[in-house]
């Protein structure tokens, strides 16, 4: 399994940005295999999995929770997915000690300097984890 990581701060947009990869793959022709499921609080927070390119590629938002983060990369791994996207917090370590077990991309979150920006910054990280796929 190749994991992408979207690493960040806490509320510095990486659900969003996720939220953002899943409805690009689905607009470039992403088969949903396991629909969204609301993880958490947050309503924006999900995981599921899709095929796309003829890979099965598994985004999971919830990168905010260290514990949460571990169990998923576990959960999806032995899932046997291609492609685990999932974002996560730079104030953990265990996550990423993790996931650089795994190949991996790490895409570190642009934040915005004023809020006007933030959709451009968002777009183009999300741009950047569907080139990577």
């Amino acid at each position: 399994m190749k994991i992408i990581a979207l690493r960040g701060a806490g509320s510095c947009g990486k659900t969003t940005t996720l939220n953002l990869v899943y409805d690009d793959l689905i607009s470039k022709g992403a088969i949903v295999s396991v629909p969204k499921n609301q993880v958490g609080g947050d309503k924006k927070d999900f995981e599921s999995i899709l095929t796309y390119r003829g890979k099965n590629v598994a985004i999971y938002t919830m990168g905010d929770y260290s514990n949460l983060t571990i169990k998923a990369i576990d959960n999806y791994a032995s899932l046997r997915v291609d492609i685990f996207i999932c974002a996560s917090n730079t104030r953990f370590k265990r996550p990423i000690k993790k996931i650089l077990t795994f190949s991996n991309d790490i895409v570190i979150k642009s934040v915005a300097i004023i809020s006007a920006n933030r959709i451009f910054e968002n777009t183009k990280d999300a741009n950047t984890i569907v080139g990577l796929i």
